[in-house]
């Protein structure tokens, strides 16, 4: 018998959609180390490299264009080091902020089932579930690494099709508790009596 839960506190329900913000108090903390990356290569890095390193600490001293009067003077490899800095900055940055601001929702629709993550766009949004093609959904429970060594645990809501075939609904919960409550209200709202799939995670 699965277990019920009680509904977590980031989790709202209106009408036919199912919704959880992302953000939790951790996210703060890693928002205001992003903040402090960002300052330290605005101070260190695009600042002395567009205005001269007059005045400020010039942490990279390779990004300047100051004397650089042909192509065969360019530090390329700084120049490469600079493009991945950049990208990974806007990466990191664009995680902080969908963490902060992105909802995942689930709505039930009259013949389709829609998720959408947004409005920051950095997971993939799967493609609508038409209703007539799910014949039950279940928990899925997966370990993803962390760091070098680490891993963080992760549950998925899979859904499992009429002709048998399990596929991800919504991945990354952060809960098991949050993905049994999206389970238990897909299966109200679409009248699914809730049975155990092989391999379907458990409270643990």
């Amino acid at each position: 018998m699965k277990p019920k839960v009680q509904r977590p506190q980031n989790v709202t329900v209106i009408d036919q959609e199912w919704s959880f913000h992302w953000f939790a108090p951790s996210h703060l903390v890693q928002l205001f180390i992003f903040l402090a990356i960002d300052l330290t290569l605005y101070v260190g890095v695009f600042r002395p490299l567009l205005l001269g390193s007059a005045g400020y600490p010039q942490l990279f001293s390779t990004f300047t264009w100051e004397g650089v009067t042909s192509w065969s003077q360019i530090n390329w490899g700084g120049v490469v080091f600079l493009v991945f800095v950049v990208g990974a900055a806007i990466w990191a940055n664009l995680w902080a902020l969908a963490h902060l601001l992105n909802r995942t929702r689930v709505r039930v629709e009259a013949e389709l089932i829609r998720v959408h993550m947004g409005p920051i766009p950095v997971k993939r949004t799967p493609q609508p579930l038409n209703r007539s093609n799910v014949r039950q959904f279940f928990v899925s429970r997966r370990d993803v690494p962390v760091g070098r060594a680490g891993t963080r645990r992760v549950h998925d809501l899979m859904v499992l099709t009429s002709d048998g075939v399990a596929q991800t609904l919504v991945v990354d919960l952060p809960s098991y508790v949050h993905a049994r409550d999206l389970e238990s209200w897909l299966e109200e709202t679409l009248g699914i009596e809730d049975h155990i799939v092989q391999g379907e995670a458990d409270w643990g």
